[in-house]
């Protein structure tokens, strides 16, 4: 039987019920002087109330039915919206990053270009000045040796002192223009090689940025697509919730007594930390397993995105020990240390080690040392390091034996 037809059934009963109340109030001796007639009457009240019961009760097994069944929806549609605005979070970073990817292959392209450019023009100043030496070389081939020692043989044995001169300055011409010529193709032989593994190189760079710009298109699909699922599944679970509401509007007493209910069962279950022992670093923010979403530079992400209003405070996964306390953001642009800003790390235990990043503030009282408990206030959301662009949220690393480990598997079920 549907939710509505028990409804629908229960609200009979409860008619006929009331009906029965009145049949009883009405039917007295003073009104009839048959006893059988009355007796008989008197046990089809009987049978009536207890048809009533039967569907008091059943209205009751629906009540706790619906109840249940809605606080399921409920559960299920709250965590695909924060899914869903955890991936639009992550798509947001990840658009800027195959922005920059896009931005820094482009420059690569120019700067091969450029360097393909350059390798060509030396290549070909290269090869003209070796031509030049190889016409220099056949002439002194063909019409003798030219060497400077017969030239100015030749030059002094003339009988004006003039022409010798003359002769002396052409000579020191030509022998300044050889030597040139020589020094010069020599300069562009090592230029040559200097230009051809700039050009190589800028070839290499060009080729990485490439491949990380096409990685990171491939990780903005990815989170299109998912995407798309999750807003698909958002919608299917609206659709149903709103099915289930349209039922139990059909009682509209119970409905609104019951949605009361159901919104201090989900308003409680929200304000509960954890589950067991671990508790959840950042109570109602949202996020995705967003382990090894590629990140600029050739990274990978190594921790999970947990996306909240800036200052919501930061949560203790479990008792431990501070081991490193950051209050002050150095990160600048470009730079490839600080990048978690300002940040708290603790230990839980001799091999678990976490590491809050891009806080907001560290709370007062965390030290290096100092023993805190789980759920302890470690600090507040925010957007310090390289996460000045992005969407508050805190990033959350887990490592075990110093090896980073995907935090996912251990707080998301802490923050359901």
């Amino acid at each position: 039987m549907r939710l509505g037809d028990r409804c629908g059934a229960a609200l009979a009963g409860r008619v006929l019920a009331l009906a029965l109340a009145g049949l009883l109030v009405t039917a007295s001796p003073a009104h009839g002087s048959d006893v059988r007639l009355l007796v008989e009457r008197a046990q089809e009240l009987a049978d009536h109330e207890d048809a009533a019961a039967e569907e008091l009760e059943e209205l009751e097994e629906w009540l706790e039915e619906a109840r249940g069944v809605l606080t399921d929806l409920t559960a299920e549609l709250a965590e695909a919206e924060g899914q869903l605005e955890a991936i639009d979070n992550q798509l947001e970073i990840a658009e800027a990053e195959l922005a920059e990817a896009e931005d820094r292959a482009d420059r690569a392209r120019e700067r091969s270009a450029e360097a393909a450019a350059e390798l060509r023009a030396a290549e070909e100043e290269l090869d003209e000045r070796e031509d030049l030496l190889h016409r220099q070389l056949a002439r002194a081939y063909m019409y003798g040796d030219t060497t400077s020692l017969q030239l100015l043989d030749a030059l002094l044995s003339q009988e004006r002192s003039r022409d010798v001169v003359t002769g002396l300055h052409h000579l020191a011409q030509i022998v300044d223009h050889e030597h040139d010529n020589v020094m010069r193709l020599a300069d562009l032989h090592e230029e040559a090689l200097r230009t051809r593994a700039q050009a190589e190189a800028a070839r290499h760079r060009r080729d990485r940025e490439v491949a990380a710009a096409e990685r990171s298109r491939e990780s903005v699909a990815s989170l299109l697509a998912e995407q798309e699922r999750v807003r698909d599944e958002v919608e299917e679970r609206r659709a149903e919730q709103a099915d289930l509401v349209a039922e139990i509007e059909e009682d509209r007493d119970e409905a609104a007594a019951l949605l009361d209910e159901v919104r201090d069962e989900v308003d409680a279950a929200r304000a509960e930390l954890g589950d067991g022992d671990v508790v959840c670093p950042v109570p109602g923010g949202s996020f995705i397993d967003d382990w090894h979403f590629p990140r600029s530079g050739g990274r990978v992400h190594q921790g999970n995105d947990i996306f909240a209003e800036r200052g919501t405070p930061v949560l203790a996964v479990a008792d431990g020990v501070v081991r490193r306390v950051n209050r002050v953001d150095r990160w600048q642009p470009g730079s490839g240390s600080g990048l978690g800003g300002k940040t708290v790390s603790i230990t839980t235990d001799e091999r678990t080690y976490w590491y809050y990043a891009h806080l907001d503030s560290v709370a007062d009282g965390i030290e290096v040392g100092v023993a805190v408990e789980a759920g302890e206030e470690l600090g507040t959301v925010g957007t310090t390091g390289n996460a000045r662009s992005t969407p508050p949220h805190l990033h959350i690393g887990s490592y075990v034996d110093g090896r980073p480990q995907n935090p996912y598997p251990v707080i998301d079920p802490a923050c359901r």
